[in-house]
């Protein structure tokens, strides 16, 4: 999608070297490497960041270093305070920092956007979401869960653009790891995740 969109796919860091080195062949004239420092001296305006959450901040800061911008699969960090430090940070060197939430985005948002004027007023929105990627760990279904939410939340940003998520009042029900339901209104439409 980069090279698509008219990027220059210098380079691909991953801790794993022949992991960079099998997705920098997919991108002509791409460099692997292990580390953002061997990237050193190469103009490198933006990076986009697809590492586990876990990891966003480190990588994050990494980045503000050596001046570039950032492009990171949401969550941007996995707590409130992580996500302040890393605007801040990025705010501070005057650095781009944009959490990634492709599906407000895609085709298929865009069609219900555009069919909205013909439906009226929206009552009721439900996005039911199932992971089968979550292994049988389940100390890990919670935070698999904590990645998935801010999908749905840009989406509803895009649906009902007045609405300000912070000031939502959400009843959450967690019945064990991994299963959560969210729920709130806005205006008269009900919502739940």
């Amino acid at each position: 999608t980069a090279r698509r969109l008219g990027a220059n796919i210098v380079g691909v860091v991953d801790h794993d070297a022949d992991a960079a080195a099998r997705l920098a062949a997919m991108a002509p004239h791409a460099q692997s490497a292990t580390s953002l420092s061997a990237f050193s001296g190469n103009p490198i305006d933006v990076a986009h960041v697809c590492t586990p959450a876990d990891s966003h901040v480190r990588v994050a800061l990494e980045l503000t270093a050596a001046g570039i911008h950032a492009l990171i699969e949401k969550p941007l960090a996995e707590t409130t305070e992580q996500t302040r430090l890393l605007v801040e940070a990025f705010e501070g060197k005057k650095l781009f920092l944009c959490p990634v939430h492709q599906y407000a985005f895609q085709r298929g948002m865009d069609a219900t956007l555009n069919a909205l004027p013909e439906i009226g007023p929206v009552k009721r929105i439900a996005f039911d979401i199932v992971s089968a990627g979550g292994g049988t760990v389940s100390a890990d279904f919670d935070r698999i869960v904590g990645e998935i939410v801010p999908h749905p939340l840009a989406m509803l940003q895009r649906l009902l653009p007045a609405m300000n998520l912070t000031k939502l009042r959400w009843n959450v029900t967690r019945s064990e790891a991994g299963e959560w339901l969210l729920a709130t209104s806005h205006d008269g439409t009900m919502i739940t995740i």
